[in-house]
């Protein structure tokens, strides 16, 4: 039997990856997956908006960290650059990360907050909701 080709358009590629995370992280399958799929998720929705002159997710959270450090101390505690890569820590670990042999961390808080940073990527791009946003958004409030 041949396998046949098909073709995916980014978004559609974008949409079954937080679909999957999504469903992962609510029925409580797997966090490792939902968070690495949520990844990648965001990860290109961000570079969509940045080669469209927006700001991603990521970047507008550096800019209030900093407008609040500034006022603070005068001066953020981190770069630009140690604040995304501390953000992205765990994902970059699932990655590709081979100079390791473990990382600790709460799977269920960071697979949260990459599908968090996900939708909210997405509805920059796109101007409308992820369809399991509300889905989500119920699931993570009963955690508190």
């Amino acid at each position: 039997m041949d396998s046949e080709y098909v073709t995916y358009t980014t978004r559609e590629i974008i949409e079954v990856q937080l679909r999957k995370s999504i469903r992962f992280y609510i029925d409580q399958l797997d966090y490792l997956t939902a968070l690495s799929l949520a990844g990648a998720a965001e990860e290109i929705l961000g570079a969509i908006l940045r080669n469209s002159g927006e700001k991603p997710s990521i970047q507008k959270k550096f800019e209030s960290f900093k407008t609040v450090e500034e006022s603070i101390w005068g001066k953020p505690a981190l770069t630009k650059k140690e604040y995304i890569d501390s953000k992205n820590n765990t994902r970059n670990y699932l990655k590709h990360d081979s100079k390791h042999e473990s990382i600790t961390f709460n799977p269920e808080l960071e697979s949260r907050k990459m599908i968090g940073r996900a939708l909210e990527n997405y509805r920059n791009l796109y101007g409308n909701d992820f369809e399991l946003r509300n889905e989500f958004v119920d699931e993570w409030k009963k955690k508190f």
